[in-house]
């Protein structure tokens, strides 16, 4: 269900609509002298036949804004159908990428400025990153990945190398 170190600590719980739901502790970021680790986007658990899955709780969705007006965010919902093969980059108003997600035949691999890159499976139409601040999750088939971007201070845009395979929303 999870992928890398960062999801971790589990939480059951039963939400209003009777869905069994988790809620993770993210280790591995902080911001030095603040606080350490975070929590996650809460996800609904379902399984296809022998295989469980994760997706986030619909509440995420419902903090969409309606527009995004192409100004960079800190809390932000990206779908992203890269049709097999691709790149996603979250990129700062400097212009500077913060992290590449690059997927080809079924592999994503994730990699961030100082930290080992992160591979996971994913054979879906569509990627779901969730970030909130240097906190992005992304909701791949192979598993939740948690990492830590840093100089997010003015927000991310995403760019994908097609733009027409991309959705992204601010939350609030």
């Amino acid at each position: 269900m999870t992928v890398g170190a960062g999801h971790y600590a589990s939480t059951h719980f039963i939400d209003a609509d009777g869905r069994p739901s988790l809620l993770f502790w993210i280790r591995g970021i902080s911001d030095p002298g603040t606080w350490v680790g975070a929590l996650s986007v809460p996800y609904v658990v379902s399984h296809d036949g022998s295989r469980t899955a994760l997706t986030p709780h619909p509440t995420v969705a419902a903090a969409r804004s309606t527009s995004t007006g192409g100004e960079p965010a800190t809390a932000l919902d990206v779908e992203w159908s890269p049709h097999g093969t691709g790149t996603l980059r979250p990129v700062g108003p400097d212009g500077v990428s913060r992290a590449d997600l690059a997927l080809a035949d079924g592999v994503l691999t994730i990699s961030v400025p100082g930290a080992d890159p992160v591979v996971v499976e994913h054979h879906e139409p569509t990627l779901r990153v969730i970030a909130d601040a240097q906190v992005p999750e992304i909701v791949a088939d192979g598993g939740l990945v948690g990492l830590q971007l840093t100089d997010v201070a003015g927000g991310l845009i995403p760019y994908a190398d097609d733009p027409s395979h991309l959705a992204w929303w601010h939350l609030s």
